[in-house]
C-alpha cells in the first residue's frame, strides 16, 4: 500500500468522522467512497480490499465471517453487519474501530510507525501548549526542564 503521511492522516480523520467527509454515515456510502478512492488512485492503494482482508484475518473465528470468505464474498457492508450482530455494537462504531486498527497496522507493518509518530507529536504539542499556560511561580509541580525530559522519553517510545 502506497500511502503518504498526509493521505494516511486524512483517511484516519475520515474514519473518525465519515459524515463530515462523505455527507452521511451510512456504511454503504462509506464503502462506495472507499471504492471510489481506490479507483481515483488507480488501484495503487487498494484500501477497500485491504480493509476487507484485515477484517477476515481478524475475525475468522466468527462462523459467518469465515463463511463469507469461503464463498469469496468481499463486501465490507456484509462484514460489518455480521460483526454488529455478533458484538452487539452499531455498524458505524465497528467500522471506526476496525479501520483505526487497520490504519495503525498499515503504518506499523511498513516500519514507518506513522501513526505512533503523529500521536507522539500531537501529545508533545498539547503538553507544550498546556504547560506554557501554567503559572510556574504558583505551581511548582512542573518545571520547564522536565518538559524536555518528558519529550525525550516519548521520542524513545
Amino acid at each position: 500500500m502506497k500511502l503518504t503521511d498526509k493521505e494516511l492522516f486524512e483517511l484516519i480523520h475520515l474514519t473518525q468522522r465519515p459524515g463530515m467527509y462523505i455527507g452521511n454515515s451510512e456504511i454503504k456510502s462509506i464503502e462506495a467512497f472507499l471504492i471510489g478512492y481506490d479507483f481515483g488512485r488507480k488501484g495503487e492503494v487498494r484500501i477497500h480490499r485491504q480493509l476487507i482482508k484485515f477484517i477476515f484475518d481478524n475475525h475468522r473465528n466468527i462462523k459467518e465471517i469465515a463463511d463469507l470468505e469461503k464463498r469469496n464474498v468481499h463486501l465490507l457492508q456484509l462484514q460489518l453487519d455480521i460483526l454488529s450482530k455478533e458484538l452487539n455494537k452499531a455498524e458505524l462504531q465497528i467500522f471506526k474501530e476496525e479501520t483505526m486498527k487497520f490504519f495503525i497496522n498499515v503504518s506499523d507493518n511498513e516500519n514507518k510507525s506513522q501513526y505512533k509518530s503523529y500521536m507522539k507529536n500531537e501529545i508533545i504539542e498539547i503538553l507544550k501548549t498546556d504547560l506554557s499556560q501554567i503559572n510556574l511561580s504558583t505551581n511548582k509541580l512542573i518545571i520547564p526542564s522536565r518538559i524536555g525530559s518528558f519529550a525525550k522519553q516519548i521520542n524513545e517510545w
